[in-house]
């Protein structure tokens, strides 16, 4: 709700539900960016995979809420968050207990990705095609 859309799309229920279950979830500050870390704390334990990786009460929530709305950190938030899978992202996928959760998407180095390999050759091409036809121009004139 706080983005303006659904956590996860699909063409049907089921891929919808199984996108609930296995997916990892889009931080809401990488959809609407005005919103505040704290926030977006809160949003991301609401929405763990795991019940017991979500808040234990809502009287929680509710603290949490209004730590927030008073301009501090969510302190039950920062508790329960595994703070441990941010630095995961320096060295690559956890293979234990990967929360999917908060390590959204582990980001491959971009000489590893097909994409910048097909930009490369792409290039290369449009490099070759031009030399040849500047060699050729000058050879013929």
């Amino acid at each position: 709700m706080v983005t303006g859309r659904v956590p996860f799309e699909g063409s049907d229920i089921n891929i919808i539900l199984r996108k609930h279950l296995k997916d990892p979830l889009l931080p809401p500050d990488h959809i609407r960016p005005e919103l505040s870390d704290g926030f977006c704390e809160i949003v991301e334990l609401c929405m763990k995979k795991k019940p017991e990786r979500r808040y234990a009460t809502a009287l929680d929530l509710i603290e949490d809420l209004q730590a927030v709305v008073d301009g501090g950190p969510p302190l039950h938030a920062r508790q329960l968050l595994d703070t441990g899978g941010l630095t995961a992202l320096d060295e690559g996928p956890v293979v234990e207990d990967l929360d999917r959760d908060r390590i959204v998407a582990y980001e491959r180095p971009l000489l590893v990705t097909p994409l910048f390999w097909i930009a490369v050759t792409g290039w290369a091409f449009a490099i070759l095609l031009l030399l040849i036809l500047v060699v050729g121009r000058s050879v013929r004139g």
